[in-house]
């Protein structure tokens, strides 16, 4: 069962893993790690319905990508205060320095949103899916989609500093 799960979704993880967080290598490890723990709890993606183990990948990928951010923020805040003087390179990253700059921007503003919204807003925006495919990923409605997008740009138009006629 998890072999064909596998087979199904394994590539399409990769990608919006991938366009997530910015990092291929990251993306791998983080879909391996949830094919890993897809392998430990066969007994309960056995009870699930089949429709439903997609978004129970989706969901752990997440989850783990979350958890990713929190210990790389909980680091970042602990490397900080042990040395201030040598604060870290943004254009560290491979590539361009233009090309990880605006990454690097993009991840920041991001990482200033709560997880869930920010994954939707990369879903929605950069990945082109649906409310409705979304709602589906996170067992949701699409009207809760829909509101948790519209907080999210709410949140991303205070973040940028960018006042909006609506929110008055």
């Amino acid at each position: 069962m998890i072999e064909e799960l596998y087979e199904q979704l394994n590539r399409e993880l990769l990608l919006w893993c991938t366009s997530l967080c910015g990092n291929k290598d990251l993306a791998q490890d983080l879909v391996q790690e949830a094919w890993l723990r897809a392998l430990r709890n066969e007994v309960v993606i056995a009870q699930i319905v089949p429709g439903k183990r997609r978004a129970w990948m989706y969901r752990t990928v997440k989850n783990l990508w979350t958890d990713h951010v929190r210990k790389a923020r909980f680091e970042t805040l602990e490397s900080a205060s042990e040395n201030e003087s040598s604060p870290a390179d943004p254009f560290a990253r491979e590539g361009s320095e233009e090309q990880a700059y605006s990454q690097a921007e993009w991840q920041l503003v991001l990482s200033k949103l709560p997880p869930e919204e920010a994954t939707i807003l990369v879903m929605r925006y950069v990945m082109g899916y649906t409310s409705g495919q979304i709602a589906e990923v996170f067992s949701l409605s699409p009207a809760t989609i829909r509101w948790r997008l519209m907080s999210a740009r709410r949140h991303l138009r205070e973040e940028l500093g960018m006042n909006d006629e609506r929110d008055q």
